[in-house]
């Protein structure tokens, strides 16, 4: 065994520089993009987009032809005619 003056302070000192070596290693700057696109695997909603018939505005009290409803997540993005408004690609898609 080795007699090492403050031998407590050397071995967290080894330690801490152990770490750091570690840490820059492994680095998330050595990964380009790896961690914005983990998290917006983990976020990126789900989208799901309603072809109606007939869809009832009951704030105007009309009955409207022909609609789409696109819903991501638990929100409701779009609301409007067939013909103009944009279905994301990849959505699940309900036609009523």
């Amino acid at each position: 065994m080795i007699d090492i003056p403050n031998a407590r302070s050397f071995i967290l000192a080894l330690a801490a520089a152990a770490a750091a070596a570690a840490a820059a290693a492994l680095s998330m700057a050595d990964l380009p993009g790896l961690g914005a696109q983990a998290a917006a695997a983990e976020v990126a909603p789900a989208i799901t987009v309603i072809r109606a018939g007939r869809l009832v505005d009951v704030e105007a009290g009309r009955v409207l032809s022909d609609q789409v409803l696109v819903i991501e997540g638990e929100r409701i993005a779009a609301v409007g005619p067939a013909a103009s408004t944009r279905v994301p690609a990849g959505a699940t898609e309900i036609d009523l």
